[in-house]
């Protein structure tokens, strides 16, 4: 895609799935910044909910050092199963942080069965969560999205 990868800082959201996005700082920060803005999000008309995705964007590019959106550049990644993250564009951070705001808040149960496995995982260098709702709350057998 042309883009130059660039070495993840603390600040800088990764795009992605499994245990480096997971696990990530910035991403943990991202995290809370978005549950701060859910409520306002979930009140607000179309317009509103793309300004409050810029909000959250520019609050994380504000921070030092600066936040950036990264995603994974497929087409570098190295024999030796590295990564590389190259800068999201405007639109895929802000599509990206509209999908986490609508996403909904895990039941209190089933946060500390996740945070749970999470901590086990980590012990015992898992990659992958593998948690269905219904092993855990009795759900219809849905993957649970970390």
């Amino acid at each position: 895609n042309g883009a130059m990868s660039v070495v993840p800082n603390n600040n800088d959201v990764l795009f992605g799935r499994g245990k480096i996005a997971l696990n990530h700082p910035g991403n943990d920060q991202f995290r809370n910044i978005v549950e701060s803005w859910k409520e306002d999000y979930t009140k607000a008309k179309l317009k509103e909910k793309k300004e409050i995705a810029i909000e959250i964007i520019k609050v994380i590019e504000s921070m030092d050092p600066p936040g950036r959106f990264l995603i994974e550049d497929a087409n570098e990644r190295s024999g030796d199963c590295s990564v590389s993250w190259v800068p999201a564009n405007r639109e895929k951070a802000i599509e990206k942080v509209c999908h986490r705001l609508r996403e909904k808040k895990k039941g209190a149960k089933q946060s500390k069965a996740i945070d749970e496995w999470k901590k086990s995982a980590n012990d015992e260098g898992i990659d992958e969560p593998t948690i269905k709702t219904d092993d855990i709350s009795g759900g219809n057998n849905e993957l649970a999205h970390i």
